[in-house]
Order: C-alpha cells, then structure tokens, then sequence
C-alpha cells in the first residue's frame, strides 16, 4: 500500500481522507498549518518516511503569473512544501530521505523558454535551501520540459532515475530529447564599472 498527500485548495476544516484502491489519498488546504499538521501525523502512521517529492509546480504548467493568482498559486508551489519539510524535517534526517520539487518550466529552469511561470520556480528555492541546511539528504530541484508530461510513465521513470542518482547536483533539467542539464554557477570578474542602481 502507498500513501499520497495531495494538496488541492479545499475549504474544509481538515484536511480529508480517501481510499482509492490500495492508495490513501489525504486533500489538505496548502496554507494551513492545521491541515499540514495533520497531514504530517498521517504520513508518520504510515510508517518511516522515504522522502517528499513536491509535484504541486506542475500544476502550474501553462497558466500564466497573475497578481490576483499569485497567493494560490504560490501557497500551493512553495508555502506547502516549505511547511512539511519543517514539520517533517526530523523524519527525514532520521531516514536519510530524498526532498524533491519537480516543475516544468521547460526543462533547463526557464533559462531557455519565454513563456512560463516563474512561482513553480520558488519550490526549487525551497529545496535549494533545505540541501544547503540538511547536506547529507538527497536534495533535488527538477525542471522537465513540458512536452515530457504527455508521457506520465516514462516520466515518472525518469524521475525516478533523477532522484535515486548517486550524483550530487541540487539543480537538474531534463530536456526533451532526454538530455540532462545541471545549473553550475562561477564566479567571474566584472568587466565593468559596477554602479548603484
């Protein structure tokens, strides 16, 4: 049996628990400290923890940044995530577990596409800063190509081979011809004069 915590903004008092076949399915609102709590103390009768893998900023594949969107589409994206890796913070160190966020900005971290949102982005930051506090965890930022969501088998299987990579980068895409590309930053000297803005 497997448990899955999905996170669609519901308005209840708590969050809900369903059964679909040998699955435990549990809504939670993903701006409730409440419902994240409880989601938490389900996921702790499950048994150890293995690890989060964050889908929600797929979500947000295609829609477009609006100010009246932004808080919904954040708290889903970021403020989720954010509240279980710190609820669940000692589970995961206790089982030496994976965090991961997966979003489809167009698989190289919106360094090569126009048009995406950027708020699926902040659940990267989220695990970015987490592999920074928890390095001995397994800690990975993954954007996909959008085109790789209409195959959701070889994807997952991707995904899979992504996070069980005994490589260290935090940072990966996955193109859509497979290739995979790793964020590296350098330092670099400034060419010109720096002035304030």
């Amino acid at each position: 049996p497997s448990l899955h915590a999905a996170l669609p903004i519901s308005s209840g008092r708590s969050c809900s628990v369903e059964q679909r076949g040998d699955s435990t399915v549990l809504r939670a609102h993903p701006a409730s400290e409440q419902h994240i709590e409880e989601v938490v103390a389900h996921l702790r009768l499950a048994g150890p923890l293995g690890g989060i893998i964050h889908l929600a900023p797929l979500d947000l594949t295609g829609l477009p940044w609006t100010v009246q969107n932004s808080p919904s589409q954040n708290a889903v994206a970021c403020t989720s995530l954010f509240m279980l890796i710190r609820e669940l913070d000692a589970d995961l160190c206790e089982s030496g577990g994976i965090v991961a966020s997966v979003s489809a900005l167009d698989g190289r971290h919106g360094n090569r596409a126009a048009h995406f949102n950027s708020v699926a982005a902040g659940a990267h930051g989220v695990v970015k800063a987490y592999a920074m506090e928890q390095s001995h965890l397994t800690c990975t930022a993954l954007d996909v190509h959008p085109e790789l969501l209409a195959k959701p088998s070889e994807l997952a299987h991707s995904i899979a081979v992504e996070l069980l990579s005994t490589d260290s980068a935090v940072e990966v895409g996955l193109d859509r011809d497979g290739r995979r590309w790793r964020l590296v930053l350098f330092e670099e000297d400034l060419v010109g004069e720096q002035t304030s803005l």
